[in-house]
């Protein structure tokens, strides 16, 4: 994995590579929870300080902003 970030409670990891995918994991469990597509490699991902979004970035600049909990775009 190239980036990762950590949901605000401590149960969530999201990871990201050279794949151009996004995962989410249940930390205590390691179970993934679901992933998302991305036309090119991630390079950073973050959760909102209310755990409630997700935002990454690939490298040719675009952005997404999702659902923490579902992995649906907002």
């Amino acid at each position: 994995f190239i980036t990762a970030g950590i949901s605000p409670d401590g149960k969530n990891v999201a990871a990201a590579g050279a794949d151009a995918k996004l995962y989410i994991f249940d930390v205590q469990t390691a179970t993934e929870l679901f992933k998302i597509s991305f036309p090119q490699r991630i390079n950073s991902v973050v959760y909102s300080s209310d755990g409630l979004y997700l935002a990454a970035a690939c490298e040719d600049g675009i952005a997404g902003l999702f659902d923490a909990k579902t992995g649906a775009p907002i």
